[in-house]
């Protein structure tokens, strides 16, 4: 201790001379409360005695490796972690009675292993790209507000990739708290200088409309905190949903309420779904499932639509004997247009079907969505040109014909200005995406032209060298 008269005791660590007493001083020493209770507690086991500090063989290896696989599987597939307490006990059962990877187990192995090397390999990934688009939606679960925040980039020989950096809850979803979460979460992962677009739904709290000349938005604000470039780009999915159904608005029939109120009045009743099949046997056709349609699926209108004409004739007789028939359907089946009207729409609804699926694939450019909807706007056009018509629709317009109900004249003018409609509002609602789509078509003109200039001196050279 440096001082011959003092010395520390090896239990409790106290320091105490024995310069007067000698061995009576150390006897002192001993009855102290400090010492009796130190004592006391050594006789007992360490926490740390507890935890297994050998190293694992090739057995306990294989067994944590087993059960991350199975972690893994919860996470990928998206069930519920509570259903691993019953597959722990089933595979303990059946395969490894060492295996023991319950809900909470799987959860820590989650949060505690995969989660951390998941962004650690996202950084290493995101410090290869120099450019990153953002991507926001909001959705109701319940009385919570969830907004995900997701980033989408382009990593050379893999790919375009798309990540989650946050999912979490907000308490609305007005422009300034979406631009306030926003710029944390790309703060927080180090991205704002390598944010180049912005993408979400064409909404006025993202956009302020089709014009976007607001300032209470999103995007602008963004354009203000993180980049004055920064390309906004709307959801090609939406645009093209909205104009079909803008457009069938405009026709003389209002072919979506029907669809609603015929699936509502079979929806839980079974009797009435009996009475259907019969009615579907007495005119020989196939009964099959009525469908229903909501505005806010981009996919259900086309098959809804598909279904009903397989099915009105059987439909039709349904409707048109029963009493108390709803007058929306009564009149739709007495009228003679309703079955060419509803082929007509089917017809554009399936280039539309056809065109939102194209535009839904997950690794596709925003340069690649413009040219599909290019593609659909020239076909629009050019079945508005060429006055296009399926077969089963001429047959129908020419027994009307024949009848005196309906006049040449009169079919040209709606599916004109439903044409147009579509039309005018795909172009209006796509202008401001494709306006800046100008700049990237620019620049990839250049890089054709360079590499173009830098094969051909490549084979100057080559013939250039001597053999």
């Amino acid at each position: 201790m440096g001082q011959e008269d003092k010395v520390e005791c090896t239990v409790c660590g106290g320091i105490f001379s024995i310069d007067h007493g000698g061995k009576s001083d150390i006897n002192q020493h001993i009855k102290t409360n400090r010492h009796k209770l130190t004592s006391y507690a050594k006789k007992y086991q360490k926490v740390s005695d507890f935890f297994n500090t050998k190293s694992f063989n090739e057995n306990q290896n294989n067994l944590s490796a087993d059960e991350g696989v199975f972690a893994y599987h919860i996470c990928k597939h998206n069930h519920s972690i509570r259903s691993m307490d019953c597959t722990s006990q089933l595979v303990r059962k059946l395969f490894n009675k060492k295996f023991s990877c319950g809900k909470t187990k799987t959860a820590q192995i989650i949060k505690n292993v995969f989660y951390p090397y998941a962004n650690e390999m996202l950084k290493i990934e995101l410090s290869k790209c120099n450019f990153i688009s953002v991507l926001t939606d909001a959705s109701n679960h319940q009385s919570q507000k969830m907004v995900p925040v997701m980033i989408r980039y382009f990593i050379p020989n893999e790919g375009v990739k798309t990540k989650i950096l946050e999912f979490d809850e907000l308490s609305g979803e007005t422009s300034l708290l979406l631009t306030d979460y926003i710029s944390k979460v790309l703060s927080h992962w180090g991205f704002l200088k390598k944010v180049i677009a912005f993408l979400a739904d064409n909404t006025n709290t993202n956009f302020s409309g089709v014009n976007r000349r607001g300032k209470n938005n999103v995007f602008y604000k963004l354009k203000e905190s993180i980049n004055t470039n920064l390309i906004g780009i709307g959801c090609a999915a939406h645009i093209l949903n909205n104009s079909i159904q803008t457009a069938a608005d405009t026709l003389p029939i209002d072919i979506q309420a029907v669809l609603g109120k015929i699936f509502q009045h079979f929806y839980i009743y079974t009797v009435r779904v009996h009475a259907l099949k019969e009615f579907c046997d007495f005119v020989n056709i196939e009964y099959k499932s009525v469908l229903g349609h909501s505005k806010t699926r981009w996919l259900s209108l086309y098959p809804a639509l598909t279904r009903l004409i397989e099915m009105f004739e059987g439909l039709k007789s349904y409707f048109l004997s029963i009493e108390k028939c709803p007058a929306i359907l009564k009149i739709f089946f007495e009228n003679p247009l309703s079955l060419l009207l509803t082929i007509f729409l089917q017809t554009q609804c399936e280039l539309f079907f056809n065109t939102i699926k194209s535009v839904e694939t997950a690794n596709l450019s925003i340069v690649e969505v413009k040219s599909h909807i290019d593609t659909l706007l020239l076909k629009i056009k050019s079945r508005n040109i060429n006055n296009f018509m399926t077969i089963k629709e001429t047959e129908l317009l020419n027994n009307l014909r024949d009848e005196s109900i309906l006049t040449q004249n009169i079919h040209n003018n709606f599916r004109t200005f439903f044409f147009d409609t579509c039309s005018d509002y795909i172009t209006n609602w796509t202008n401001p995406t494709l306006c800046s789509n100008a700049n990237v078509e620019r620049i990839f003109s250049d890089m054709r032209i360079t590499c173009g200039l830098m094969i051909k001196a490549d084979l100057m050279l080559k013939l250039l060298k001597p053999c």
